[in-house]
């Protein structure tokens, strides 16, 4: 038996101490963020991922929002799906070289009492939401969160939304992160069924955004 106590220890101690291959790899994209992704997701191809401004901009002046994309830059976008084929998630990262203020305003901002948080984020959540429950097969649409967020390298406004359309309930996250010369937006979506399974993934790849040479 102390044979075997030995044994058990030396093996826990050694896949605790060697390093072991990460479910996440980084990626840089230039000078401007780097980012930690999981490997197992399906990331689209550029030209494609760059298409999904366009839908942007045609989905909001469908609903009356006409906000142009043409300068919105997508660095990547992925999506899990199951077994099946069928999305169950999706990610994407984007730029847009823009006046923007500093982090170390947004670290003041983070300070706020909730209440003033509330009414500097309130209006433009209510505007998102606005837009979407125009959107045909949205059932319902609401913010369940709104607040600046310093769990990472960079602080970010952080806006998280609940839907139901097509049966699922769906929670959507958008952060907003101030760096140089202009604003990083990672937008998140996953089923609510499917929480524990994807809010990790996506809390990590929040928390990994980091600016560079900055």
């Amino acid at each position: 038996m102390k044979r075997l106590v030995i044994a058990f220890a030396v093996v826990t101690a050694s896949s605790t101490c060697y390093a072991q291959k990460s479910t996440f790899t980084t990626l840089r994209f230039g000078e401007l963020v780097q980012v930690d992704l999981p490997r197992n997701w399906t990331y689209l191809d550029p030209v494609v991922a760059s298409h999904l401004n366009t839908s942007s901009e045609a989905m909001g002046r469908e609903v009356g929002i006409n906000v142009p994309q043409g300068d919105n830059v997508v660095l990547v976008a992925g999506e899990a799906r199951d077994s099946t084929g069928k999305k169950r998630a999706t990610l994407r990262v984007s730029y847009r070289a823009e006046q923007s203020v500093s982090q170390a305003d947004m670290l003041e901002l983070a300070r706020l009492p909730p209440a003033e948080t509330e009414a500097l984020l309130r209006p433009s959540a209510d505007a998102t939401v606005k837009a979407m429950l125009k959107v045909p097969g949205v059932k319902s649409y609401r913010a369940t969160q709104l607040r600046f967020d310093t769990s990472g390298p960079l602080t970010c406004s952080h806006a998280r939304f609940e839907g139901e359309y097509g049966g699922v309930v769906m929670i959507s996250e958008t952060w907003v992160c101030p760096i140089a010369k202009g604003n990083l937006k990672l937008s998140t979506s996953h089923e609510k069924a499917l929480n524990s399974v994807y809010a990790p993934t996506l809390a990590n790849v929040r928390r990994s955004l980091a600016p560079i040479g900055q």
